[in-house]
């Protein structure tokens, strides 16, 4: 089993709760933290071809996408088979331009669609009070891909500078998809 945790725009794979997350699978999986190349002045190619190779040629691979990396996670996944994937957790995600974040439009110019990830499981978590991902773009992100949107109450952006160096309702989806 592997898990492949995917940080956002200026983020690293030290940032936020990406390394508790880590710690609580255990020995449950392999957990992968790749750096995303370019984190400040993000190129869309270049985080697809980051996460393909995190993602490798493993079967039973879980992957957990916050902010930009829900994109990378997302494009990712619709290239390789989705039968060696066993869920997509996706954190404040987003599919169109956000106004707090001019630095991502660049990273978002001609998006496809969002990929129809056909039996793939995914659990969008998202705050009620998202000062740089409206919740309304989440919401969007989730009814394309026909899931409910877990809202977390107070939960900004999910930043360790807004106190998130953990983040329960990831690592219980998370779980949940192992044990499925």
């Amino acid at each position: 089993m592997r898990l492949v945790i995917l940080h956002g725009y200026g983020a690293s794979p030290a940032s936020h709760w990406f390394s508790w997350l880590a710690d609580e699978v255990g020995d449950r999986a392999q957990t992968i933290i790749p750096a995303l190349p370019g984190t400040e002045a993000p190129r869309r190619d270049a985080w697809v071809d980051a996460t393909r190779a995190a993602l490798g040629d493993e079967d039973d691979v879980l992957v957990v996408g916050h902010s930009l990396g829900t994109v990378a996670a997302l494009l990712a996944v619709a290239d390789v088979d989705r039968a060696r994937i066993r869920g997509v957790v996706l954190v404040a995600p987003f599919w169109e331009p956000v106004p707090a974040v001019p630095g991502v439009d660049a990273a978002l110019a001609a998006l496809p669609a969002i990929p129809d990830l056909g039996d793939v499981p995914v659990v969008v978590i998202a705050s009620d009070d998202d000062p740089i991902v409206p919740p309304a773009l989440s919401a969007r992100v989730a009814a394309t891909l026909g899931v409910e949107v877990v809202t977390v109450a107070g939960g900004g952006h999910f930043l360790d500078r807004e106190g998130w160096t953990t983040l329960p309702a990831a690592r219980d989806a998370v779980l949940a998809m192992l044990d499925d």
